[in-house]
């Protein structure tokens, strides 16, 4: 399990690497698709590929579509830590689980480089 998280995080620009060594607490941008392979599992788009998503405790308001903060923790793969972009307290953090590699195509970016769902060529599933 731990290599599915190496594969998550493993293709982070440096500069975000560098922010998560300084700040653990640091997300990693990605964003939630529907999955092509299963109709009860969700997708997960990030630099290093898309993974199958299962959405658990605290996930209500994310589907496909919502962009996300991805956040790495090696001692509890295959679960992450997820919350929307902005941070909103609403929102809160919710837990996920990745259950493997569906697809080595990276997420969609923008001209920073962040994973963007509104960039995706296919809004409602992968690539």
């Amino acid at each position: 399990m731990v290599a599915i998280a190496a594969a998550i995080f493993g293709h982070l620009s440096p500069a975000t690497a560098l922010a998560q060594v300084l700040d653990p607490l640091a997300g990693s941008p990605a964003y939630i698709t529907a999955s092509p392979n299963d109709p009860n599992t969700l997708g997960l788009a990030t630099p290093g590929g898309r993974f199958a998503l299962t959405l658990a405790q605290g996930c209500e308001g994310l589907g496909p579509g919502s962009d996300v903060l991805i956040y790495p923790d090696l001692l509890m793969a295959p679960w992450l830590a997820m919350t929307t972009p902005d941070g909103d307290p609403a929102q809160g953090y919710c837990l996920a689980h990745v259950s493997g590699l569906m697809s080595n195509t990276p997420c969609a970016t923008n001209d920073q480089g962040v994973c963007d769902a509104s960039l995706d060529s296919a809004p409602g599933g992968d690539q």
